[in-house]
C-alpha cells in the first residue's frame, strides 16, 4: 500500500494549468452587496489562514486512514 503521505498531496500545478500572474477580469456589478460582504470576508479569512482547500470530512479520512495502518483500528 502507498504512504498515505505520498496518496493524498496535492499535485503541482503543470505547464497547462499553471497561473499566468495576472487576475482574470470581473464584472462585480454582477453580485449584491451581500455578496460581497462575503467574498470580501472570505477573502480577509483565507488571508489569515482561518480556510483551508481540505474540507474537515477529508481531514477525519486522512485521520482514520492514518489509524488504520497504525494498527489501531481494524476492518
Amino acid at each position: 500500500m502507498a504512504d498515505a503521505a505520498d496518496t493524498y498531496e496535492q499535485e503541482p500545478l503543470g505547464e497547462s494549468n499553471a497561473p499566468t500572474g495576472t487576475a482574470p477580469e470581473l464584472d462585480l456589478g454582477q453580485l449584491s452587496s451581500s455578496e460581497l460582504e462575503h467574498l470580501s470576508a472570505l477573502r480577509d479569512r483565507v488571508s489569515r489562514g482561518d480556510v483551508h482547500e481540505w474540507s474537515g470530512d477529508y481531514k477525519r479520512l486522512r485521520f482514520t486512514r492514518w489509524l488504520y495502518e497504525q494498527g489501531k483500528l481494524q476492518s
